[in-house]
């Protein structure tokens, strides 16, 4: 490891704090991957398909295939990375001063000692959706099973953590 990333914290590389237009971003550079996925995808076909325009048809549906997975590995990171912000604007926003608390329960327990609203079917959706996080994370699908999450999965998980976010925003200002 380089002597550079040894140390490394938050206070390395987070210099304006996480706002809610990080999560819109996040989805929207997913679904510019995606659609660049998609493009060279075709692209790729195109051009196989002009070299040999008899070729297999199972050949063609293997490309398609092998840029589905893909596409799904995607969604994980994508889920990391919205799980990842949420848990950076609660420490970093909305408990600033608290001591370090690993694991998203710990820190929305702390949110709801600390005054901030959230429903028992809130804290249970969004311990349920870190679940799903940690075990793709911890225990990850295998290489050509690539695991059910899908793109509609994660707008829906950005569209609770973004109500939470806005609900906690109008009782820490």
């Amino acid at each position: 490891m380089r002597d550079e990333l040894r140390d490394v914290s938050e206070e390395d590389y987070l210099e304006y704090g996480f706002r809610l237009s990080d999560f819109d971003y996040t989805i929207h550079l997913l679904k510019s991957y995606e659609k660049d996925m998609n493009a060279g995808n075709q692209l790729k076909k195109s051009k196989i398909l002009e070299k040999d325009p008899n070729i297999s048809i199972e050949f063609i549906k293997e490309i398609d295939q092998n840029n589905w997975m893909k596409i799904l590995y995607l969604w994980q990171f994508g889920l990391w990375r919205l799980q990842a912000i949420l848990e950076g604007m609660i420490m970093n926003r909305f408990l600033p001063s608290h001591q370090p608390l690993f694991g998203l329960r710990n820190k929305l327990n702390a949110m709801k000692k600390s005054g901030f609203k959230i429903s028992e079917i809130e804290f249970s959706e969004l311990c349920q959706w870190a679940r799903l996080r940690n075990a793709l994370s911890h225990a990850p699908p295998e290489q050509f099973r690539p695991g059910p999450l899908r793109f509609d999965d994660l707008r829906e998980y950005c569209s609770l953590v973004k109500k939470l976010c806005r609900r906690w925003d109008s009782q820490y200002n």
